[in-house]
């Protein structure tokens, strides 16, 4: 230990400060062998000592006092003492600073930006020491103890042997001076991406200012210095009165200007300027005016081409031979063409601001209002242009006679909102053409038909009849032997049904090969389904599930029972040939109100409103591909090869 202390040596008598050491020294064996002690005579010293001390306290009390952060280092670098402000506001203590080293690494954690701080104060201190000044201000980013950063000015100067560092946070200024930095950088860069570029002229020595950007739209450099006299240079020869004219409003009466002109950069080439101008007063008077010049070459260039692209339109359509006509998202009509016109008879401006469904049969709108609001709800979610869908509709003529019209409807999504484009191809001469090729088909298929089934019917109705006559007239015999056995009975009774129904098969024939008429009457579809699901349960394959779908409701229709009989038995026998690896065969009935259904069926759509039957087949077999699907009612086109005879 080192110690200061009194003593009073016997042959002196009086006092003595002395400095006092001790230092221990032990044996080979770890044990406490001798201490040597040194007492050094330190009198002379004291006072010099004691006015140190004095010294020392008061700049303490001098640095306490301060406002701003300080501290004193020793030439080892070593901290000696900080004042109260700086364990106020950094939350320093003189107690856990460590050494100058760790110091460092605490407060600068980028190795990087340390040794960046290290080179700028190190620079300061040699120009210091030539100078015989003060070290610094150095400004910095410190982290201080709690972990936050705050920009600390470093000041330091040589006292007595040490170095006092003053502190002066600088954080709300660097954050001030950032936040100027950025806001200029965000200016000049909107300025360049909205390519606008701003401008000052003072009234009374009409000296002008650009920004940078303003130098950069007119191909100048960065640098240039503008004129007033320069700037009407660069406009077109035609504007350039119509800027001074409006600048002369600005200065004179304080008016506000905003012009659409060309201009001629310093490479020559034409670009449109929107000018802005607004008077900027002092006491009533205009001392500035101050504006903007804003780019908008492509803006006008795409006027330009939209302006031909609609002209363009309009010429097209006008010129197409089909009517075409806009609606908004709600169906009001927004433009028609000349084609629409002459087809329904309206004039273009009797339907501008209608309802679309005007245009058609009254008993058709509630469904195309319901079509109309599916497909805008469609392009509402879907965000992009619907693929088109046609109908065929009958329009209504201003006159009141019917026109079919074939309608394709395509709604696009455009920048304000969705519109629908309506196609409109007048049918009437088609429909008249289709008439007619009717007509013929039917002639020609009767001709068909009265040359095939002619054939068939005299070569074996006779023998047929005859063979039905015998099989009916031994289910009447079966029938009265067989009283008392019920299931026999039941078996018989559908021999004698299938009988009846063959008999009226071979009349139908008949009567269809003489260009007769069956007579229609009113039955049960549900009877009918039933009896045939009866008749083929029997034929049925094992591997094949059937299920008859039917309410408690009587389905009662008019129309042909055997033929409706005989339409489900084909269907059935085809269903049943179609799936050779077993399946289901659903047969379902039920009742639909056109009124009240969301089908987008197109037969469904353009059925009257009413309550109607419905009877649907379905199997779970192979299909039919298209090609044949379009031949199946061509007489004697069969896909079963000898097996079938195509009717």
């Amino acid at each position: 230990r080192n110690v200061t202390m009194q003593v009073v040596p016997p042959q002196h008598g009086s006092r003595l400060w002395t400095y006092v050491s001790a230092k221990p020294r032990f044996g080979s064996d770890g044990a406490l062998s001798t201490v040597l002690v040194t007492v050094i005579d330190i009198t002379q010293q004291r006072p010099h000592a004691d006015e140190s001390r004095r010294s020392e306290r008061m700049y303490k009390v001098y640095l306490d006092l301060l406002p701003i952060p300080a501290a004193v280092i020793s030439r080892e670098y070593r901290v000696e003492y900080i004042n109260q402000r700086m364990t106020e506001q950094y939350g320093y203590r003189l107690d856990s600073i460590p050494s100058i080293v760790e110091w460092a690494r605490n407060t600068f954690p980028d190795h990087a930006y340390r040794e960046q701080v290290f080179q700028e104060w190190s620079t300061l201190r040699k120009n210091a020491k030539e100078s015989g000044g003060a070290i610094g201000p150095l400004t910095a980013r410190w982290r201080i103890p709690d972990g936050s950063y705050r920009w600390v000015a470093v000041t330091a100067r040589w006292l007595e042997g040490r170095r006092v560092v003053l502190l002066d946070d600088q954080t709300v200024q660097q954050r001030a001076k950032e936040s100027l930095r950025q806001s200029e950088t965000l200016l000049n860069e909107t300025g360049e991406l909205a390519r606008v570029g701003g401008w000052e002229l003072d009234a009374e020595s009409r000296a002008l200012r650009w920004t940078r950007e303003t130098a950069r739209l007119f191909e100048l450099p960065p640098d240039f210095q503008p004129t007033l006299e320069r700037a009407h240079s660069f406009f077109h020869s035609e504007d350039g009165e119509v800027f001074a004219a409006a600048l002369r409003k600005a200065l004179r009466g304080g008016i506000r200007f905003d012009l659409e002109l060309r201009v001629i950069t310093a490479n020559g080439r034409t670009r449109w300027m929107r000018v802005l101008g607004r008077p900027v007063t002092h006491d009533e008077k205009v001392v500035r005016v101050a504006g903007v010049f804003q780019d908008i070459t492509e803006s006008k260039l795409l006027d330009t081409a939209l302006a031909e692209s609609e002209e363009r339109y309009r010429a097209i359509v006008e010129q197409a031979t089909d009517g075409i006509i806009t609606t908004d998202g709600e169906g009001v009509i927004l433009s028609i063409n000349r084609a629409a016109s002459v087809q329904l008879g309206y004039g273009h401006n009797e339907v501008i601001g209608q309802s679309l469904l005007t245009l058609f049969l009254p008993e058709l709108h509630e469904r195309l209002s319901m079509l109309l609001r599916q497909r805008t709800d469609a392009a509402r979610r879907s965000r992009t242009t619907i693929e088109p869908h046609e109908w065929e509709l009958i329009g209504l003529h201003k006159d009141g006679h019917h026109v079919p019209v074939s309608m394709t409807l395509r709604t696009v999504v455009v920048a304000h909102g969705r519109i629908v484009l309506a196609m409109l191809r007048d049918l009437t001469e088609e429909k008249r053409h289709q008439s007619d090729m009717r007509q013929l088909e039917a002639q020609l298929y009767q001709v068909q038909r009265m040359e095939a089934l002619g054939l068939l019917a005299g070569g074996i109705a006779h023998d047929f009849n005859n063979l039905l006559s015998t099989i009916l007239g031994f289910s009447q015999l079966a029938t009265s032997w067989s009283k008392g056995q019920e299931k026999l009975q039941l078996a018989v009774q559908q021999i004698s049904v299938a009988g009846q129904r063959a008999r009226e098969l071979v009349a139908q024939i008949l009567t269809f090969s003489r260009r007769g008429e069956e007579k229609q009457e009113f039955f049960n579809l549900t009877a009918i389904a039933k009896e045939a699901e009866r008749l083929l349960r029997g034929a049925m394959p094992r591997n094949i599930t059937m299920s008859l779908q039917c309410g408690t409701e009587e389905l009662v229709v008019f129309g042909f029972p055997t033929q409706l009989h005989q339409v489900l038995l084909n269907l059935c026998t085809n269903a049943f040939q179609a799936m050779p690896n077993g399946g289901q065969l659903t047969l379902r009935m039920d009742s639909i109100d056109t009124k009240q259904s969301d089908s987008q069926d197109q037969a469904e759509v353009l059925l009257p409103p009413g309550r109607y039957h419905r009877l649907l087949i379905s199997d779970t077999g192979v299909g039919m591909p298209p090609e044949v699907a379009r031949r199946i009612f061509e007489p004697f086109f069969t896909t079963k090869g000898s097996r079938g005879t195509g009717l």
